[in-house]
């Protein structure tokens, strides 16, 4: 393997790694569980019992996802399949009721509004996920192409790409401005300019090596 092969092989392994990363957030399309805590409130007298739980009297599967939903910085925690979901609610995915789906924790004196929900993997969430396994495999075909023919200009190319477009991110790009199109052609314009830049470098120092 020569130095010009290196960025192939780094390209295949980016690919694979971004598709790896995507298959393992399906958690094998397991269905996802949640508990929202909404803050403290007051079930009043006409709670049903059902509906209005002691902490201590939760399963210790239960105290453990209320109290990390409570420590959450987005008041949530989240489990997947049915054998990680805690017993002491009833999850719904819609048409939320006292006693089905939300509840009233009792803790230290204290009353929460808890919301359990489910989310069944669906059409859009397998598309979440094609989509970078097709941009993985797609990397990984380049790598492996530019590999065989030790060309280091593709590699290079997608990879300036690929690092432009995290930096804007980062420097919140997207969000520069409010219109799609003025956002779309500032973002396309820099990868264009980079990704041909380092076309022109690579291409340069290939040909003055083999010359």
């Amino acid at each position: 393997m020569n130095r010009w092969q290196v960025p192939a092989l780094l390209l295949v392994v980016f690919g694979m790694v971004v598709a790896g990363q995507a298959v393992a957030s399906t958690h094998g399309g397991a269905t996802e569980y949640s508990l929202y805590v909404a803050g403290s409130g007051d079930p009043g007298p006409d709670a049903p019992d059902d509906a209005v739980l002691a902490y201590g009297n939760l399963s210790e599967r239960g105290q453990q996802l209320f109290d990390r939903a409570l420590a959450d910085a987005d008041n949530a925690s989240v489990v997947y399949g049915e054998g990680s979901a805690p017993p002491d609610f009833e999850y719904r995915g819609d048409h939320l009721s006292m006693g089905h789906g939300y509840y009233f924790v009792e803790k230290s004196g204290t009353y929460y509004q808890v919301y359990a929900t489910y989310d069944r993997w669906g059409f859009f969430d397998a598309l979440g996920v094609a989509v970078p396994v097709l941009i993985g495999a797609a990397f990984a075909g380049v790598g492996a192409w530019a590999y065989r023919r030790e060309n280091a200009v593709a590699p290079a190319v997608v990879v300036a790409v690929v690092a432009t477009l995290v930096v804007l991110n980062a420097a919140g790009a997207f969000h520069w401005f409010a219109d799609v199109w003025r956002t779309a052609s500032v973002v396309g314009g820099a990868c264009l300019v980079v990704g041909a830049a380092a076309w022109l470098a690579i291409s340069r120092l290939q040909r003055g090596e083999s010359g």
